[in-house]
């Protein structure tokens, strides 16, 4: 009798633990040594959900592999001063507050590919070994977008993310070479790119919007900002405008200005300029109002065999030999060129 009832105090109070069958904690959760984040593994190895925050902060904590599964934390995500050397959030779909990582030492690379929410701020900074941060998937983001002094930082992909609610800061990221922003149209808050190793811009064609000021600056490598002229053609920044210390091309706002103004010539004479007919017998006809213009023809070697100003929209090739020839329109610092054959 003695032995049966100590077997059913220990099924009572077996079956009376939270974590028995608890799939997931219920509120927050705090992990503040690999002790801790093991032990949380241990209790709940199929946990997918945190009905919470997520708060991992420990200078012992080097493996947080075993909270792969986790598919939804509810507040915030915070990772911080960890020796792991990659997080891999693999199952991750959304964070309803801000997702931070901060000053974890040895981190390389971050797994975040499955994200498609955070409802606050993407804040990394000072992961100094961090080379790629992975948010493919990202498209609804209600924070700011904050990357500062990830010094190896090389790649960041967040390409579906179509809006920033707050503001854009990339600082002292010296070795990002690479961004992915091909769908990003509006930023409310401020936008700003310095210090960093990027050669061109050409991921932000889509932006139109920026609610408050623009800053690129010393940023030794980049040598094109026409990524930009869509913002700046559109008069889109609703606030200052900085360019400098940045290579010729990207130097000065009116440097930037005017090359963006020679490309949309460019665009508009690559769209609708139209030269006929074509094949001529000898006089050429264009569509689009080039007087004062300069114009070249070159023959199949290169060797330029006319240079001329344009003076009607006309040009007649009459003494030329049957052939095929190149004709070059440059108008200012934008040069188009088009086959032409002469019967």
């Amino acid at each position: 009798m003695k032995k049966f009832a100590v077997l059913l105090l220990f099924i009572i109070t077996t079956l009376s633990s939270p974590n028995l069958f608890a799939q997931c904690p219920t509120g927050n959760v705090s992990l503040s040594n690999q002790q801790s984040v093991d032990q949380f593994v241990a209790d709940y190895p199929n946990c997918t959900k945190i009905s919470g925050y997520l708060y991992i902060n420990g200078n012992t904590i080097n493996d947080l592999s075993g909270l792969s599964k986790i598919k939804e934390i509810t507040s915030y995500l915070y990772i911080a001063n960890t020796q792991t050397t990659k997080i891999d959030f693999k199952e991750l779909q959304s964070v309803g507050g801000h997702l931070t990582l901060s000053k974890n030492s040895e981190l390389v690379e971050v797994d975040f590919t499955q994200v498609t929410t955070a409802n606050g701020n993407l804040y990394f900074q000072r992961n100094l070994k961090l080379e790629v941060v992975d948010l493919t998937n990202l498209i609804t983001n209600k924070g700011d977008i904050y990357f500062q002094q990830n010094t190896a930082l090389k790649n960041i992909n967040i390409c579906q993310l179509g809006s920033i609610k707050g503001y854009f800061y990339l600082f002292q990221n010296t070795s990002l070479t690479t961004i992915c922003f091909d769908n990003l149209n509006k930023v409310n808050g401020y936008f700003l790119i310095e210090q960093s190793n990027l050669e061109n811009l050409n991921t932000f064609k889509n932006l139109v919007t920026v609610g408050n000021y623009l800053s690129i600056s010393d940023n030794p490598s980049l040598t094109s900002c026409s990524g930009l002229c869509n913002l700046l053609n559109g008069n889109g920044v609703n606030g200052n405008i900085t360019f400098q210390n940045n290579p010729s091309a990207c130097s000065t706002v009116n440097e930037v200005k005017n090359s963006c103004s020679a490309l949309a010539v460019e665009n508009e004479l690559a769209t609708n300029f139209n030269i006929y007919p074509n094949p001529t017998n000898g006089v050429l006809n264009f569509n689009y109002d080039l007087i004062g213009a300069n114009y070249q023809i070159s023959d199949m070697s290169g060797r330029v065999i006319k240079n001329k100003i344009i003076k009607s929209n006309t040009i007649d090739i009459s003494e030329f030999k049957s052939g095929v020839y190149y004709l070059s329109i440059i108008n200012g610092s934008t040069t188009y060129t088009q086959k032409i054959i002469k019967k």
